[in-house]
């Protein structure tokens, strides 16, 4: 039945089309179906009253900017994946929209989905060249026109950057990320290294707590990378090592090379880190809950003594109960913590109480207690709402700092490149007025428990 309805649905016709329409790509033999961004937003304003309404408060007339969210998902058991059945997800929503929608999924739209092994095997170019596709639908300013009741609500809609965890970003921009020298496409004289003694003059290592007057790339600065090795590539000479120099893979068919897409995608705005990923999503979270692990355990305090503690913590009755399995030996392994990202949204204030009830009346660990009370903050400021937290951007930019330092002395053995790409979250959400993860729905859920409603 929700099978026909869908069928149904997708064959729907407005004045942009179908619904559902095709995109085709070169290499690939079948075109791929996706959900048409200005055909969607006016059918659904046709079958809901309350929809067309909000549009017509935040759309009316106005330019709309639009996110872009590429996952790459394995669909099933979480625990047994089976990797063949992964598949790239592509979401979409708009900044304009007001934090409470945007923390609901039905508010961030399916473009569509296509299985990783037809991008990354059979499509040339890989995930740059599908991603050069979604964002060439973006190409010129696309007018749309919903329905409330009997008027007609016009706006633009417009690419604003594609949202996306650190892999995926790398990917569509053929960056090296994390597996090269360079590990930042923002920062010009970033070493990919810990060990400050290795650094050439000038440079600059992960180390490092603060941006404050280090040297930045321009989009201007990306694309003359881009276009060198391509000028190398096109005079037959090698290219790789200039390649690693640069931090970037050529990649003819990328989106970097696109001409004519360079006044759209722009490789320094439009590139739209997602919190979520970078902090508790095999993050700087995990490795700090497994340094403070350690660190419990060196001052007679295992694991099972904080486990027994959130374990007396009653949660809010909507969000059920704290799980023993949550902080299992098992998942402190190979120097990180293993969790789903939304654990940690309960975990981290209740290991926070843990510490100042049980660790800091015996004097003890107050650094590593200090520096884990700033991540409380961090993630309950996160946590608190797109259009609440962008209130709060110096705040957040003072505790990342303090967090940053004392972390660094603390956990050297845990600076990864996750821990810089976190110094540019302040100015990343200056610039798009909205504090936006992939959490979506489950955002409400971090808010109650930090009290920042």
């Amino acid at each position: 039945m929700l099978q026909k309805a869908a069928e149904e649905h997708a064959k729907a016709e407005t004045p942009y089309g179908r619904v559902v329409q095709l995109m085709y790509f070169e290499g690939l033999e079948e075109p791929w179906e996706y959900c048409e961004p200005r055909a969607y937003l006016r059918y659904l304003s046709t079958l809901n009253v309350s929809y067309g309404e909000i549009m017509k408060k935040y759309s009316n007339g106005s330019i709309l900017h639009v996110i872009m969210y590429l996952d790459e998902i394995c669909p099933g058991n979480p625990f047994r994946q089976d990797q063949g059945r992964k598949i790239w997800g592509v979401y979409w929503a708009c900044l304009e929209w007001p934090g409470w929608l945007l923390a609901r999924s039905g508010f961030w739209p399916v473009l569509g989905i296509m299985k990783s092994s037809t991008i990354n095997d059979k499509l040339p170019g890989g995930v740059s060249a599908f991603w050069k596709h979604i964002v060439r639908l973006f190409k010129d300013d696309i007018h749309v026109q919903v329905v409330y009741k009997e008027e007609r609500i016009p706006f633009i809609l417009k690419y604003a950057g594609t949202m996306a965890d650190e892999a995926a970003l790398k990917g569509v921009n053929n960056f090296k990320g994390a597996g090269g020298i360079k590990c930042c496409m923002d920062c010009k004289h970033l070493l990919n290294t810990t060990d400050d003694s290795l650094l050439p003059p000038g440079t600059w290592s992960l180390n490092a707590t603060s941006l404050k007057d280090k040297a930045r790339n321009t989009n201007a600065d990306i694309w003359r990378a881009a276009d060198s090795l391509h000028q190398l590539a096109s005079d037959r000479m090698d290219y790789q090592e200039r390649g690693k120099e640069l931090g970037l893979t050529y990649n003819p068919r990328g989106l970097l090379w696109d001409l004519s897409l360079r006044h759209i995608h722009k490789p320094i705005e439009s590139y739209i880190r997602d919190w979520m990923h970078i902090w508790v999503s095999g993050g700087v979270c995990n490795h700090q809950i497994f340094g403070l692990k350690e660190e419990l355990k060196n001052n007679g305090m295992p694991i099972s003594m904080v486990r027994a503690y959130s374990l007396e913590v009653i949660l809010p009755k909507q969000y059920g109960t704290v799980s023993a399995a949550w902080l299992d030996d098992e998942r402190f392994s190979n120097d990180t913590f293993s969790s789903f990202a939304s654990y940690q949204l309960t975990l981290v204030p209740i290991i926070g109480a843990f510490l100042e009830d049980c660790v800091k009346p015996h004097n003890i660990m107050l650094q590593h207690i200090s520096c884990f009370l700033l991540l409380v903050q961090i993630i309950g400021l996160l946590s608190s709402g797109a259009d609440y937290a962008i209130q709060h951007m110096h705040l957040l930019a003072t505790l990342i700092v303090e967090h940053h330092k004392l972390y660094v002395l603390l956990y050297p053995r845990e600076v990864v490149p996750k821990f810089h790409h976190i110094l540019h979250l302040p100015e990343l959400y200056m610039r798009i007025r909205k504090v936006i993860s992939c959490f979506v729905a489950a955002v409400g859920y971090g808010v109650s428990l930090y009290g920042y409603a």
